[in-house]
């Protein structure tokens, strides 16, 4: 029922830091607590906030957790793009991928890099902007309909294809 992250501090006239990585395995998560890893806040002198961080959770069983209690967003004040969390069930194949800037705006967009291919869910919601680069990630499988919700974003740049197997 605790509390576990980080938030990154303002950076100086370099703006803030990113919200570092978090990473969780467990068979069993509960309680009422909160995960967090935020990026750091800009100033009107630095050139941008820190992006969220990543949260990584591989789990046998997360029934008794509220996952709206895991945030990545970016920092405040000149806006920092979101971060990622990944939650992935002993019993899945593959996880879920959620971009989620708690609600707070920003234009700048999460970076998709990472060596995964294949995804159960990718959700990108609450002004969360997901931007796929082909040099990063040239194609994707999602087994599940993609979620763009709550002025969420999805990019897919000239040369990626993802493709949605149970759409």
């Amino acid at each position: 029922n605790g509390t576990t992250g980080g938030n990154c501090a303002y950076g100086g006239g370099a703006g803030g830091g990113s919200g570092g990585g978090i990473r969780i395995a467990c068979g069993k998560i509960t309680g009422t607590g909160y995960i967090y890893a935020y990026g750091g806040n800009g100033t009107n002198q630095a050139p941008t906030a820190g992006g969220g961080g990543r949260v990584a959770i591989y789990y046998a069983d997360i029934a008794g957790f509220d996952q709206t209690h895991i945030t990545v967003r970016g920092g405040l004040t000149r806006e920092g793009s979101a971060g990622t969390i990944y939650l992935k069930d002993s019993a899945q194949t593959y996880g879920e991928v959620i971009i989620d800037n708690d609600g707070y705006y920003s234009p700048q967009a999460t970076l998709f890099k990472t060596s995964l291919t294949d995804f159960k869910k990718l959700i990108t919601r609450d002004w969360g902007r997901l931007s796929v680069v082909s040099t990063d990630r040239a194609a994707f499988t999602v087994a599940e309909p993609v979620l763009i919700a709550n002025s969420g974003t999805l990019t897919l740049n000239s040369g990626v294809t993802m493709s949605v197997t149970n759409a």
